[in-house]
């Protein structure tokens, strides 16, 4: 892999990491005013021109027209500590950009040398460093020596928090970031399409597999319930509502139960506590959510991992493949939906096929799509101003659409 596709790989991957710890709550900013982008590009008094950043997060008021905040993001895909004149070159980058406050923020696979860490104590930056399980956010050296303490810490006052705090608290919830998710998922339907026995990786075989493998019984809900399905961790059990059977809804909110099996049957939760968060501005299927509680920590990870097991990446893009190639449709692998009538229709039918494949809604396809990057819409076709968007910008998009396309092995 050459170094620009692997700069462009790691970018994508803190693109992800970026937008998982904005929607989860963790940057200090609400999600609903604010919106990512990346290699934008931002005047410099101190240059007298444009610099391009990584990443950068805009925050604006509602009302607003330009933002009041901006995160500006630099990815370092580094295998040893960042050096200090690293940090004091983003330092002098973000000290020269006028108009709005600047906040600055480090994402990598190593940490800051020690130099580079008192420069960015001392300028407020926010560091959040990758690692195989998801990502730690590292806002100062105090903190980071509570993470490093806090197994040890919770292993001695775990009993008597589960004593005393147990309604107020969730032991054994974890953070799992989007690329988590999709590890787990792969491993689950790696170990799906080892047995033999199962030729055929439909969701009957699926069931099978867990009920011998995973001992899960299945059973309904009543159509009267106002709950679609349900996972009895003391039983092992996965219930579905009877009015879902045979609908395009099934298989989602099955795979959905089927997640709390796998992400959430260790965790220690009082029910009443659950029953009492509310998740009313939590809409996976929109891609709009606000995890700031637990509930919704617990239901937007059932519901990415039901995404990916329902719709895998690589049964997804060949099915996609194999309809374009059918239909005589270029840049295969890729969806660009514009107000052009031909790109509309296309989508139109791509996703009545894919809908008939997986057996699930437009919805649920549409935004598993964006998710992967493989549907690229274009800002016009909503009807939305695009004065904010240069020209270039768009066509990177474009760009990385088509090298994307062109490495994927299918």
């Amino acid at each position: 892999m050459n170094t620009t596709k692997k700069g462009n790989l790691f970018e994508q991957r803190c693109y992800d990491v970026i937008n998982t710890a904005l929607q989860n709550g963790e940057l200090g900013i609400i999600p609903e005013n604010c919106e990512i982008f990346q290699k934008r590009k931002y005047y410099s008094s101190s240059r007298k021109d444009f610099i391009i950043f990584d990443l950068a997060i805009e925050v604006t008021l509602v009302g607003g027209k330009k933002p009041t905040l901006v995160y500006i993001i630099e990815c370092k895909d580094l295998n040893h500590n960042i050096p200090v004149d690293d940090v004091e070159e983003f330092q002098a980058k973000i000290s020269g950009i006028d108009g709005f406050q600047t906040k600055g923020l480090f994402i990598a696979k190593k940490p800051l040398a020690k130099s580079g860490k008192t420069i960015a104590d001392n300028k407020g930056f926010m560091i959040i460093q990758l690692n195989d399980d998801g990502y730690n956010i590292i806002l100062d050296k105090k903190e980071r020596i509570v993470k490093e303490n806090e197994d040890q810490i919770l292993n001695n006052i775990k009993a008597k928090i589960y004593e005393s705090f147990l309604k107020n608290s969730i032991f054994g919830l974890k953070k799992i970031s989007k690329r988590g998710i999709a590890k787990i998922s792969s491993d689950i339907l790696d170990d799906f399409n080892s047995k033999v026995e199962y030729k055929n990786a439909n969701i009957d075989n699926f069931k099978l597999f867990l009920e011998k493998y995973h001992n899960i019984t299945f059973d309904t809900l009543p159509s009267s319930s106002l709950e679609f399905g349900q996972f009895i961790v003391s039983e092992n059990k996965i219930l579905i509502n009877q009015n879902l059977i045979n609908s395009n809804k099934y298989n989602f909110i099955l795979f959905h139960e089927i997640a709390h099996y796998y992400l959430h049957r260790n965790i220690l939760i009082n029910n009443s506590l659950y029953e009492s968060f509310t998740d009313a501005q939590f809409d996976f299927i929109e891609n709009k959510y606000s995890l700031n509680n637990a509930k919704n920590w617990i239901e937007w990870q059932a519901n990415y991992l039901a995404s990916c097991l329902l719709l895998p990446e690589k049964m997804l893009y060949n099915t996609i493949v194999i309809w374009q190639m059918r239909n005589g449709i270029r840049n295969k692998g890729t969806i660009f939906l514009d107000k052009q009538r031909v790109n509309k229709e296309d989508f139109f039918n791509l996703s009545n096929h894919l809908c008939k494949i997986f057996n699930t809604t437009k919805t649920v396809i549409k935004y598993r799509l964006l998710d992967l990057k493989i549907l690229i819409i274009d800002p016009s076709y909503f009807g939305k101003s695009t004065d904010h968007l240069l020209l270039d910008d768009i066509e990177e998009i474009r760009k990385q659409s088509l090298e994307r396309d062109q490495a994927r092995n299918y």
